[in-house]
């Protein structure tokens, strides 16, 4: 026989957050959850959002086999094999391998530093 999860109703674990008025996304629940960074990306942003981010940005759709559970479960369908929310799908769920997104950021904020004129 499984053993049954301890039940918390949505209100309880509110009150017990420590701030009523906030609410917290959950990560999704992924396979190798160290392995990825994840985006959810609007293509309706531009037509070309999704592209950009694949093409020019190294972004990767990702995949059913990389969520730990189905994708409905959290919010999300399989459209044209990609995992997608949204009325029409717009918004798709991508990744990238977190070194080659921590490299990313290093080299962004690297460009980015403006040096201090001191007075």
């Amino acid at each position: 026989m499984a053993k049954s999860k301890p039940t918390i109703s949505v209100v309880e674990r509110r009150l017990k957050s420590g701030s009523i008025f906030a609410t917290s996304g959950r990560p999704i629940p992924l396979k190798e959850p160290k392995r990825w960074t994840l985006r959810i990306v609007n293509s309706q942003i531009s037509d070309g959002r999704v592209w950009d981010m694949l093409a020019e940005k190294g972004w990767a759709y990702l995949e059913v086999d990389d969520l730990a559970v189905p994708a409905q479960e959290i919010g999300f369908r399989v459209q044209d094999g990609r995992i997608v929310r949204g009325t029409h799908g717009s918004e798709v769920l991508m990744k990238m391998e977190q070194a080659d997104f921590a490299a990313v950021q290093k080299q962004k904020d690297a460009d980015t530093v403006v040096p201090f004129k001191g007075a």
